[in-house]
């Protein structure tokens, strides 16, 4: 329609936008403008990032124009209209679009009739509801629920801190207990305490005797000349604790052994000089200046030796860091809350003297170290039941098993991971087995960087042992090494070894300061990866030394996906390892939605408040509900809701998920969502929901990998406590 062709044509405007109104919140504006107008929040929130005098409306007719006004202006937005430029030179035939004649009330959605302008009437003609003030006052239920879910975080937050006292006033009980059973075990007599730590070995001396201070001393010292684990472990554990008479017995089969490594081997580095003599702290800033100076006369890329060990470091670093996940999924081998869940029912398995069958659950996890982690539990099962032959045997197979990984550095991490595992049980005597083994790996390691990380572990583990003084010559051993050449990111991750070692040994001061060291080096790491693997390093090792804010403020170094993934690993391990204080802190933290969705349904699935829980889960399914063009990742997440619900009501229902699903009509991605269900289904214990989503696939291909994975499962199902 054309209006009066041969009169003037009518003026026509434009409407500008020019920002929001001053002291306007712009969600709250966002959420009225999309009200107003009827049109998706998300279209709202764009409107909203225009610039200062933007065309939002072009070319319409004064009323038009000024309702757009209008309904901006009560929104809290500045806007204005114009003469547009082209409306009195340029006549078009544009068709007229139709007014909208009926609107559908919010409250009883029945029809309403609308103006002659296709306006809503105030009121509605049916339930007399007024428009204005039914959305008014949905918007304040909205601020309210917001309110209200903040407080509930606030007041989760604030009973996880009570938590965590209680926790580590449990802790440091537990730790006194544990030392002290450790010393009756191995005959020793009460730890007396000197400004510089627990007693040295040359006072044991003066107490035990010259031979007897040599066994107590070197037992347990990790030297290559020590009895190997197969041999060691059955004598000990046949022992079941090492006294006066036991050590007196075992003295002449090991003094000939720790006689070649006297003194004499390590000048310096012996019982009579430990680490506290001087700050390990300083030792590591003279050892990183010592190895700043020796590369500024030599730089390592003009000395071919150096440069050859350096480009070994860094193929070492990238070998051994863990490929990130892929953008979808869970698949079979990467799923941490389906191998805890696997561990837990291990550890049920056990506690019932079900040990076959924990066995056959235990290999069912993918997790290596939770792997490992299960079969320690089933060692601890046949300690328990007087087995020890057999605790023996799984031990020493364990440690075979770690044996065989190629990497010498992780090999003595796997192996060092069970020593806490064993020191938490009252069993010393295997913890020792597991610390003994790692010797001949750490003998054989040649880049400096992972000797330096390796010597650290090695402390690590035998301050868990309160092994003090040994601790500290492993200590020693690692700061000597820093000074050889290697890259950044090998020094910055043996340095990270050694904080957690000081952690462990209760030297915090120390720890403190070679991580605010390694800090300074990783920022001055020119490339982004190599950087961003640096500070994700100090940022776990705060975790691992109780400080989960230093490691939050770690991770904002990072690139923003480095950043969320590393805080999501971190709150899974965290939540999942029963430590819950600051975590709903943390997952406020994350800005990728897909990582927020999955931390806040980890917090639901982990809450110890079953009401707090459920918030979390529903803040889950809120924040899920914006990825609408991310079909595929939406049933995913709705998936992993649905699983993680189950855990704790023991009901699984994927109604929302298969919703979503279904509406992907003639989408190739549709199947690969019906596996990513299934499997959910399956981990969830719902097998016969599994099975109807197995249906679904037709797709040869996908159909073949997904029945696999359903036939995992259910063996992992059959081998469960209740299982057939």
């Amino acid at each position: 329609m054309v209006n009066d062709l041969g009169g003037l044509m009518e003026q026509l405007y434009d409407v500008v936008f020019f920002g929001l109104q001053p002291d306007k919140d712009s969600a709250k504006v966002a959420q009225a403008i999309a009200t107003a107008f009827g049109i998706p929040l998300d279209k709202a929130e764009a409107l909203l990032k225009q610039p200062s005098g933007a065309l939002i409306k072009k070319n319409v007719p004064a009323t038009t124009a000024e309702q757009f006004q209008t309904r901006l202006t009560n929104a809290g937005v500045k806007a204005n209209y114009k003469p547009s430029a082209s409306s009195a030179t340029k006549l078009e035939l544009v068709p007229m679009k139709e007014k909208e004649t009926v609107s559908q009330c919010p409250a009883c959605n029945k029809p309403v009739e609308n103006d002659d302008n296709g306006e809503r009437p105030l009121i509605c003609p049916h339930c007399h509801i007024v428009f204005a003030k039914f959305e008014q006052n949905r918007q304040r239920y909205e601020e309210e629920k917001q309110i209200r879910e903040r407080l509930e975080r606030m007041q989760h937050i604030q009973s996880a801190e009570q938590e965590r006292k209680r926790q580590q006033e449990e802790e440091e009980t537990r730790k006194k207990n544990l030392e002290e059973n450790i010393r009756k075990q191995l005959g020793l007599a009460k730890v007396i305490n000197t400004p510089t730590g627990l007693i040295s070995s040359a006072t044991l001396l003066l107490f035990l005797g010259l031979g007897l201070g040599v066994v107590v001393s070197k037992l347990f010292l990790s030297e290559p000349q020590q009895l190997p684990p197969s041999d060691a472990a059955p004598a000990l554990a046949a022992a079941g604790g090492l006294d006066l008479e036991t050590l007196a017995s075992t003295a002449n089969q090991i003094a000939a052994a720790q006689t070649a490594a006297g003194a004499g081997a390590d000048a310096g580095a012996g019982p009579e000089s430990p680490a506290s003599d001087a700050s390990i702290a300083a030792a590591v800033a003279d050892a990183t200046a010592a190895a700043d100076a020796e590369n500024g006369a030599a730089p390592p890329d003009e000395s071919p030796a150096a440069a050859q060990q350096l480009a070994q470091d860094a193929t070492q670093t990238v070998t051994e860091t863990p490929s990130a996940p892929p953008p979808l999924g869970i698949s079979p081998a990467q799923d941490l809350e389906w191998d805890a869940y696997l561990l837990s029912q291990v550890q049920t398995s056990v506690a019932q003297d079900a040990l076959a069958q924990a066995t056959r659950l235990a290999v069912q996890i993918n997790d290596i170290p939770m792997r490992y982690q299960a079969q320690i539990d089933i060692v601890l099962g046949y300690q328990r039941l007087g087995q020890r032959s057999a605790a023996d045997a799984l031990l020493n197979s364990t440690l075979q098993n770690i044996a065989t990984t190629p990497s010498l550095m992780r090999r003595i991490e796997l192996a060092t991971d069970l020593v806490p595992q064993l020191v938490r049980a009252n069993q010393p005597i295997l913890a020792a087995s597991a610390l003994a083994a790692i010797d001949p790996w750490l003998n054989a390691i040649q880049a400096p960087g992972e000797l330096a990380q390796a010597w650290a572990r090695k402390a690590w583990a035998e301050a868990w042992l309160g092994f003090t003084q040994d601790s500290n010559i492993s200590l020693q051993r690692a700061v000597a090494t820093l000074s050889d050449p290697m890259s950044a990111t090998a020094r910055i991750q043996a340095m990270s070894q050694l904080a957690a070692a000081l952690f462990q040994g209760d030297a915090r001061a120390d720890a403190e300061n070679i991580l605010a060291q390694a800090r300074t080096l990783a920022e001055d790491i020119e490339s982004p990866q190599a950087r961003n693997e640096a500070l994700a390093s100090l940022a776990r090792t705060w975790v691992q030394g109780g400080d989960l804010p230093r490691a939050v403020d770690m991770a904002q170094g990072l690139s923003a996906a480095q950043r969320d993934a590393v805080l999501l690993d971190v709150l899974q391990q965290q939540a999942l390892g029963g430590q819950s204080f600051g975590l709903a802190s943390v997952a406020e933290m994350i800005a990728t939605p897909v990582a927020q969705a999955r931390a806040y349904a980890m917090l639901g699935r982990t809450s110890a408040d079953a009401r707090i829980g459920e918030a979390h889960f529903q803040h889950a399914e809120s924040i899920s509900g914006r990825l609408k063009d991310e079909a595929l990742m939406q049933v995913l997440l709705l998936g992993e809701i649905a699983r993680y619900r189950s855990r704790v009501s023991g009901q699984a229902d994927f109604t929302t998920a298969e919703a979503r699903l279904q509406g992907l009509v003639d989408d190739p991605r549709q199947e690969q969502g019906w596996e990513l269900l299934m499997l959910n289904a399956a981990r969830a214990r719902d097998l016969a929901a599994a099975q109807r989503y197995l249906a679904q696939i037709k797709t040869p291909r996908v159909a073949a990998r997904a029945r696999g994975e359903l036939a995992q499962v259910q063996q992992a199902l059959a081998a469960m406590p209740g299982g057939s």
